[in-house]
């Protein structure tokens, strides 16, 4: 994928990401691209010795800290003038093998009209053992993919004013994206988060636009757990082991199938709840 940008975003964990970088050299082809944010001088050492190799053209590394929002946006601001036009986009917590590259070369097709988005991530479902995905109104951050102009759209949205919604809207938002939206929506609004995700999605809702989502993960999220910053008390479920491998094409479900509901449940506030009361503490 000679017009694919492989973007890796890393931040305090050098031991994870010198395993993504690892990862993707093993199971991928293609330019490279590191965002590092600033966190102490030893580990910003340590994660720049892991990104010399030669297929790392671009590195971004911060001398003071970003955040998590800003670091992200101007970093693929800065990486989307360059001569790419798709760009995946990782980061450090993720575990995968080289299906998750076949996945992105099989659906990349369907980056056109309203879809804008393919994500990689999902909670473990029960279906059918074949590899298959579903449109829904709402990505998932943990491993994506998309257009240069989608990115760029996007990116400049994001330096717009925040509105705030109206009781419709945010029922609207309730229904398509996920009961946690229209609340982490207003959160935003009021400063208690500066989420780069949550904005991704009020764009999407906001323009029609859709994702690719699989029925099936290709990707562990690992970082769920004491250590993180917003999922301490989350228990995903996810596979135990990375997708199988991908053998012939995905088969492209409608949206709101059935998959899509099960996948929307595992945001409903009932199951949140059983997660944090099974979780030890």
């Amino acid at each position: 994928m000679k017009d694919t940008l492989i973007v890796l975003i890393g931040f305090k964990r050098p031991d994870k990401f010198h395993r993504l970088i690892q990862q993707v050299l093993a199971y991928s082809e293609g330019d490279v691209a590191v965002l590092i944010d600033y966190y102490n001088d030893q580990v910003l050492s340590e994660m720049q010795e892991t990104v010399n190799h030669e297929r790392v053209t671009k590195v971004v590394c911060r001398t003071r800290n970003y955040g998590c929002r800003k670091n992200i946006l101007a970093g693929l601001e800065e990486l989307s003038q360059l001569n790419y036009q798709y760009f995946i986009v990782l980061e450090d917590d993720l575990i995968f093998n080289k299906s998750l590259f076949d996945y992105f070369k099989k659906t990349r097709p369907h980056l056109i009209n309203q879809v804008v988005n393919i994500g990689a991530f999902n909670f473990k479902t029960f279906l059918n053992s074949r590899p298959s995905v579903f449109q829904t109104s709402r990505f998932t951050s943990w491993g994506w993919m998309t257009t240069k102009d989608k990115l760029c759209e996007f990116i400049e949205w994001s330096k717009l004013p925040l509105v705030e919604h109206d009781r419709i809207h945010r029922f609207r938002m309730y229904l398509k994206c996920g009961h946690d939206i229209p609340k982490m929506i207003s959160d935003q609004r009021r400063g208690r988060i500066d989420s780069w995700a949550v904005s991704y999605v009020e764009w999407m809702y906001l323009n029609e636009y859709k994702a690719i989502i699989p029925t099936k993960s290709f990707v562990i999220n690992d970082g769920f757990g004491r250590n993180s910053t917003h999922t301490f008390a989350e228990w995903p479920l996810q596979p135990k082991e990375c997708a199988v491998e991908l053998n012939g094409d995905v088969v492209i479900k409608s949206l709101f199938s059935f998959g899509n509901f099960i996948w929307l449940f595992n945001y409903s506030i009932f199951t949140r709840i059983i997660r944090k009361l099974i979780t030890p503490c």
